[in-house]
Parts: structure tokens; sequence; C-alpha cells
């Protein structure tokens, strides 16, 4: 039986929140793919991050703790080698964003990384151009 991949997004909620237009879901996609690709990229020199992540870096997800025989790693010990989750700069809101302005921020901040993986990307193409002859 042959599989096929594809993306599923929900589109029976009737909330704005949980549904993409084409040029976010085409942003989303890029993001991650730069994502998979640093990822890849880090794997491929030998680095292998297994330490958990934390959103307040006071706890982490309860379901890591099984897997402490693979990574090591025991809150009580390493919490202060676990990584910090991305988050916005609240300081761009007046007040936290919620719902769609959540939603939107989020947008925001992977178009933002797109154009600036862009750019370091042009200026690597045009040094490598400019060492060329």
């Amino acid at each position: 039986m042959q599989t096929s991949w594809l993306l599923w997004v929900p589109v029976v909620e009737k909330s704005k929140v949980n549904s993409l237009s084409k040029e976010e879901l085409a942003i989303l996609l890029a993001y991650n793919e730069i994502l998979y690709k640093k990822v890849a990229e880090g794997i491929l020199a030998g680095h292998f991050e297994v330490n958990p992540y934390t959103e307040n870096g006071r706890n982490i997800a309860p379901y890591v703790d099984q897997f402490k025989s693979i990574t090591g790693f025991e809150a009580n010990r390493h919490l202060g080698q676990a990584r910090q989750l991305d988050k916005l700069d609240l300081t761009k809101f007046d007040k936290r964003p919620v719902g769609e302005k959540l939603r939107q921020a989020w947008i925001e901040k992977m178009r933002e990384e797109l154009k600036n993986e862009e750019e370091v990307f042009l200026g690597s193409r045009r040094n490598q151009s400019a060492t060329a002859f």
C-alpha cells in the first residue's frame, strides 16, 4: 500500500485563528524548510542537541522524563541546559496579543526571519562571486 504525504490543514474550524491564507501557508512552509535545513546542517556537522525545550526556564514538559535514559537529561540537575523556546518580542505590542493578533504576530516573525535569511544568502552569493574573479 502506497502512502502519500500531504499537508493536512483543518478547514472545519470556524475561527480564522485556526486557518491560514495561501500566503501565510507559503510563509509557514518556507520557514519550516529553513528550520529543517539548519537542523540537518547541524546534524551533519555532528551536533545533536537532545536537551529539551523550556518555555519559562522553570520547568519542562512532563513527557521529557520518559526519555531520560536516552537523553541523560534530568530536570532537577540539568534545567539550566534546557533550550529556550522562541518567543515574540512583546515590546512591539501595547498588550499581549491573543487570537488573530497572536497568529498574525507569529506570521510576521516568520516573514522577518525569511527576509533575514534571504539577505544572508544574497550577501554570501555576492561575496562568492566577488572572490571568484
